[in-house]
């Protein structure tokens, strides 16, 4: 019996150690026009996305510039 309890929580925490959390803090990023913008890493490995100094998510287009997400410019 010991040894189903030790193996079924050693499994537990292994599954726990596979998601490792994003790194905290800020991050400063040049943007293509020259300006700066901070950054905010959230999640882990399996789901992650940024914000910016406001709170916003954003997303970086492929034009290189990090823009709230969902807002396209014409």
């Amino acid at each position: 019996m010991k040894k189903i309890i030790f193996v079924l929580v050693a499994s537990l925490c292994a599954l726990q150690a596979l998601a490792i959390p994003a790194k905290p803090g800020r991050l400063v990023f040049t943007q293509p026009d020259g300006s700066t913008i901070g950054v905010y890493r959230h999640g882990d490995e399996w789901g992650h996305w940024l914000t910016d100094d406001r709170g916003r998510v954003i997303t970086k287009d492929s034009d290189g510039f990090f823009r709230e997400a969902g807002v396209s410019v014409a």
